[in-house]
């Protein structure tokens, strides 16, 4: 078995991936009572591209065999952590903290975990017993500047990430994450490491590791105030490497539930009374983080951040993202008990994490691609459609470090029609689906924050309460690329800000022109 395990990790290491699982496999048949077998071929599925799925089986076969193994629990948790079955990774991690807990990876786990789950103090503990049994644990340091950011510390976070870089300066992640903890000042020395030393390490590395740090190289620009430096960096680095939007695809989704949704879907309806969530959808970069934390100050009010309880509920009955036909067909054929068992487990979810809440924000803004079968479910749940200017809007989500599910980002035309089909699905929903929808501007919120925050709560059904202007000093998790942003005084800069950038801009204009009737 030894042997096998040994061959199958010099066929992984030179790149023969099939010929190495068959090996691992090989391993696991030759001695099927020895766990590290079992642990060898996980490890390898976890650790391959697209091989994820394959873990699961062994796993079960390995947690029958081990149930009190540490490591198994582990490699269970990271493995669901990976598919954002964040509930079932916790009670992994959980039980490999009970069996093991002077483990600082088991604790490290359960922490990244918690934090995911919006629960910053108890993944804040989690991480912190990590680094006193492994004080130079590099993941749960970072972790720990992330946590810290999101909850407003940035001082200590920025420290934390300043003590990395010392110890280790040609980490790219650590720039990348480094330059997200504040407005960055032009005598920053990381600054000229980066531009002089990093990007080109990187660029020689990969068109990966070339993009990730030629955005982060735009990010100190824009700091700076370099703005057409900044945006040639950010369209370099989407050179580079590029995203592959199906725009026409999307398209298509959109048009499915426009054309064949309609408010007899909903007559006679009623799946859930549960009136407390408050879902706030839309494009990213749109001031959601900022609607968000004023909700937060409300002391009846509790938030989850961008929850993915809808990704696992709708995953369990088998929805795929962006498949028009089956989003139409669930909405029209869900049945009565299955809506209320699906909205009861949405429910419990709020109860763990907000309990005793009059109202409970989930910020995940692409709630906005499903609101017909959210509607099935919830057709109590208040829906805020955070929006603004469309052409700050796009500027400001081309130039930020989005994943690649963000494709759509790539360049400025399918930007732009993208924006065009998130608009007009929201304008679909607002006329069919029972819910309440209110559009919240991010401009009215900057020109009259509590009068736009008044309407906004009372919109909940709530009663004023002053706390909600105190946002700065909300403690809520902000875990969005604005979390420094947030945490700042209402300012006024970010309006018209795609004027900096007009002479790029032409294709965004093309596509975007029918919002602009007055012209631009």
């Amino acid at each position: 078995m030894t042997d096998l395990i040994k061959a199958a990790k010099a066929a992984q290491i030179a790149g023969k991936v099939g010929e190495a699982e068959k090996l691992y496999q090989q391993a696991v048949r030759a001695s099927p009572r020895d766990i590290k077998a079992y642990q060898a071929l996980i490890q390898f599925f976890l650790n391959t591209p697209n091989a994820l799925p394959g873990a699961f089986a062994p796993l079960k076969s390995a947690l029958a065999l081990a149930p009190k193994s540490a490591d198994i629990h582990l490699l269970a948790a990271q493995a669901y952590f990976r598919i954002d079955d964040f509930t079932r990774g916790r009670g992994h991690a959980e039980t490999a903290v009970k069996i093991d807990p002077k483990n600082p990876e088991a604790h490290y786990v359960l922490g990244h975990i918690l934090e995911r789950l919006g629960d910053a103090d108890e993944a804040l503990l989690q991480i912190d017993e990590a680094l006193k049994l492994s004080p130079k644990h590099k993941h749960a340091l970072r972790t720990r500047a992330s946590i810290l950011k999101s909850l407003g510390r940035m001082t200590e976070a920025t420290e934390i990430l300043q003590a990395q870089l010392r110890l280790n300066p040609h980490d790219l992640a650590l720039y990348s994450q480094y330059s997200r903890t504040q407005k960055l000042a032009s005598d920053d020395p990381v600054y000229e490491k980066l531009r002089t030393e990093i990007v080109p390490l990187a660029q020689k590395k990969g068109a990966m590791e070339f993009g990730i740090a030629l955005r982060t190289l735009a990010k100190f620009e824009e700091d700076q105030g370099n703005h057409t430096a900044a945006f040639r960096a950010y369209a370099a680095a989407k050179k580079a490497d590029p995203a592959r939007p199906d725009i026409n695809g999307y398209r298509r989704f959109v048009e499915a539930q426009v054309r064949s949704v309609s408010k007899a879907d909903y007559f006679g309806w009623q799946a859930s009374d549960d009136d407390r969530p408050v879902l706030i959808v839309g494009m990213p970069r749109s001031g959601s983080t900022l609607l968000e934390q004023i909700l937060s100050g409300h002391r009846q009010v509790g938030g989850i951040g961008e929850s993915l309880m809808f990704n696992q509920i709708f995953r369990g009955i088998g929805l795929v993202s962006h498949d028009g036909a089956a989003m139409v067909s669930a909405i029209r054929q869900i049945r009565p008990d299955q809506a209320k068992a699906l909205a009861a487990k949405y429910s419990a979810g709020l109860d763990a994490m907000q309990p005793d809440r009059a109202r409970v924000v989930d910020k995940f803004l692409h709630n906005f691609e499903r609101l017909g079968l959210i509607a099935k479910l919830l057709p109590k749940a208040r829906i805020l459609h955070a929006v603004r200017d469309p052409l700050d809007n796009c500027v400001a989500c081309y130039m930020n470090n989005l994943s690649k599910w963000h494709s759509y980002t790539q360049d400025l035309t399918s930007l732009g029609r993208y924006y065009v089909e998130h608009r007009r699905l929201m304008d679909h929903w607002k006329t069919v689906i029972p819910n309440p929808v209110m559009q919240v501007r991010y401009e009215d919120v900057v020109a009259d924050t509590e009068g736009k925050a008044r309407e906004v709560i009372e919109f909940l059904g709530l009663d004023w309460d002053p706390n909600c202007l105190k946002f700065q000093e909300n403690e809520n998790k902000a875990r969005t690329l604005s979390a420094w942003q947030v945490r700042q005084p209402i300012y006024s800069s970010s309006v018209k800000r795609w004027q900096r950038y007009e002479e790029f801009l032409t294709p965004l204009k093309d596509e975007l022109k029918g919002f602009y009737s007055e012209g631009f």
